[in-house]
């Protein structure tokens, strides 16, 4: 989508409808570019400000992080006739050097949510209702929390709340990724430091700082605008610089460390090092560190208001250096995590449980898995390759599966995983191989109805 310079160009995905990977047709995409005349997010107004990476999408409406320095964070919505178009940007009401206001942020319906992972108030508290908070300095990159709300009467938002950790310390960057869904917050600290290794359910959260970079998750309830938190979580085998809820991606990165549905959550930990094959259904996880970096994803389930550890999920090809969590997406019983350090050689897609290649010749190809839920049980359901490299990130909506690069896939009806379609062309794809200059590919996927966010271009799916 490089280059467009017209918003309503027309590009052809080729789509399949049929149960294999045969039998494609073509269904095009109108490119809604969120500029009047560029297809990135940069220099708009903003001067020469790089955009920096984070966005989220929901319910025909955009939220963008533009630039670290000016700590500015922009709305969008799609107007049928106009297109896409700038509503409002929101900032750090006392922004200072270095808050990384929106490394992290997420839009849901008429919530917003903003992580400012280098925020030094010593604050432990939550200020609702929009009241005011006291600003100061003397806790460095301890982290906090945003939350707007829409006002529907004159389409404005408005700070509804302000959320620091209640064991809010020095360095735990709180705010490194956030979830939401209706009145459900979830808040992850990647380098929280407290050795604890159970779930606390309640408003109480450790200040040991035994265990460093061992990284804690935070959960939220909302009642009538009001926030309080319901629960403090650690992984069951916490250990040191396993970053579990979230961890720094460099400037273009959007960490997307928490999956959040209804009373499920996901929380990934790309750092875990167990050499575990397997799913463990339950509350435990291996205590096991010699594969390092492989990775983990947790699953955690609430009962009324009580959070307690359903599945603790590894990689059936497990490795070093693997980083399997990097993005992760759960949508009802499917959760889908990406893996862009796998090194297999194999280009297709494998059905069925426990079966992932454990050949390694094809350095960081990337690999996509697809776990289904029967009951309270996890089952690997698809081991996902293609041959375009899977080093990016990924977002499942029930139906569609967008990965890196703008490769579709979709469940059919007898639980068969097949590729649909390519967002860009094979020229185009080659092109962005040949100008990444990172290992990982940073690409924002997001699913919203008909539109595909892919980087900063958004294409409209039609026939």
């Amino acid at each position: 989508a490089d280059g467009i310079d017209d918003g309503n160009q027309s590009y052809a995905i080729a789509m399949n409808t049929g149960s294999s990977d045969a039998n494609y047709h073509n269904v095009y995409a109108t490119v809604d570019v969120i500029n009047d005349e560029q297809s990135v997010i940069e220099e708009t107004n903003v001067g020469n400000v790089a955009f920096y990476g984070a966005l989220s999408m929901d319910d025909g409406r955009v939220l963008a992080r533009m630039s670290d320095a000016m700590a500015v964070n922009r709305f969008y919505e799609f107007d049928e006739y106009a297109g896409w178009e700038s509503v409002q940007d929101i900032s750090h009401e006392y922004p200072d050097s270095n808050d990384w206001f929106g490394m992290s942020l997420m839009l849901r319906g008429d919530t917003a949510v903003i992580g400012v992972v280098g925020d030094d108030n010593n604050s432990t508290t939550i200020v609702n209702q929009g009241a005011p908070f006291v600003d100061n300095n003397g806790m460095n990159n301890a982290g906090s929390v945003f939350v707007f709300n829409r006002v529907a009467a004159n389409n404005t938002w408005v700070r509804e709340a302000y959320i620091k950790a209640s064991n809010a310390n020095y360095g735990d960057n709180f705010g490194t990724a956030v979830a939401i869904d209706n009145d459900t917050l979830v808040v992850g600290a990647g380098w929280e430091d407290s050795s604890q290794t159970t779930i606390t359910n309640g408003d109480i959260s450790s200040s040991d700082n035994g265990m460093t970079d061992s990284g804690a998750v935070y959960v939220y309830k909302r009642t009538d605008g009001n926030w309080a938190q319901e629960a403090y979580i650690k992984a069951s085998n916490a250990g040191y610089n396993d970053y579990f809820g979230g961890w720094y991606t460099g400037d273009h990165g959007h960490n997307e460390a928490l999956a959040l549905d209804g009373d499920t959550l996901a929380v990934a930990s790309i750092y875990e090092d167990s050499n575990q094959t397997t799913i463990t259904n339950g509350d435990t996880a291996s205590s096991d560190d010699s594969l390092a970096d492989s990775g983990a994803v947790y699953v955690y389930k609430r009962t009324g208001n009580t959070w307690v550890q359903e599945a603790y999920i590894k990689a059936s090809n497990a490795d070093a250096g693997d980083w399997f969590g990097f993005s992760i997406a759960l949508k009802d019983d499917t959760l889908v995590v990406s893996a862009p350090g796998e090194d297999s050689n194999q280009t297709s897609i494998t059905q069925g449980a426990a079966s992932a290649s454990a050949d390694n010749s094809n350095t960081d190809s990337g690999a996509v898995y697809v776990y289904k839920r029967t009951g309270s049980t996890w089952a690997q359901e698809a081991y996902i390759k293609d041959a375009y490299p899977l080093r990016g990130r990924v977002d499942y909506d029930g139906q569609l599966l967008a990965a890196s690069r703008g490769l579709l896939y979709r469940r059919t009806v007898d639980n068969q995983w097949i590729k649909v379609g390519e967002i860009l062309s094979a020229e185009e794809m080659a092109n962005q191989l040949m100008q990444s200059s990172i290992g990982l590919l940073q690409d924002q996927v997001k699913i919203d109805g008909n539109f595909i966010l892919l980087d900063s271009a958004i294409y409209r799916m039609g026939q």
